[in-house]
């Protein structure tokens, strides 16, 4: 048998932000077009009540991670395309270029990576993880 909801569950109702959007064209007089963009359309997750704060520090950690490891492979990615332009342009380009290569995918790095330092301030903190803190101090007498 398939599933059936029940009569008296509402529906998740996912927020919409409206918005105009953002271009570099001037329009003069012309009217602007409308962005939609539907955020948590997706399924819930389901914890219990005591892994609960674990399993999210740990999902937000990760994610943390993958942001990282993206941006990373962004900036190498802008340092080797630069790189191989500069050995084609001219000789010994590559050498010539490095400091500029190196700095524009560090820099990409860094654009791409911002965000990662507030996700992990984000994973550790919370309720359950202060509780956790509190109990290791008092088990091993940290921090006195």
């Amino acid at each position: 048998m398939a599933d059936v909801a029940a009569p008296n569950a509402a529906p998740e109702t996912p927020s919409v932000e409206i918005a105009e959007a953002e271009t570099g064209l001037s329009l003069k007089g012309r009217r602007k077009p409308i962005v939609v963009r539907v955020k948590g359309s997706g399924k819930k997750r389901k914890y219990s009540r005591s892994l609960k704060g674990l399993q999210q520090s740990l999902h937000r950690s990760t994610k943390g991670g993958n942001r990282m490891v993206k941006a990373i492979a962004a900036g190498l990615k802008t340092y080797t395309k630069r790189a191989d332009k500069s050995s084609k342009k001219r000789r010994d380009g590559m050498i010539r270029d490095i400091l500029k290569n190196s700095a524009a995918g560090f820099g990409k790095t860094l654009s791409k990576s911002s965000k990662v330092p507030s996700l992990m301030a984000k994973s550790v903190s919370g309720k359950t993880v202060r509780r956790r803190v509190r109990v290791m101090k008092n088990v091993f007498g940290f921090f006195r």
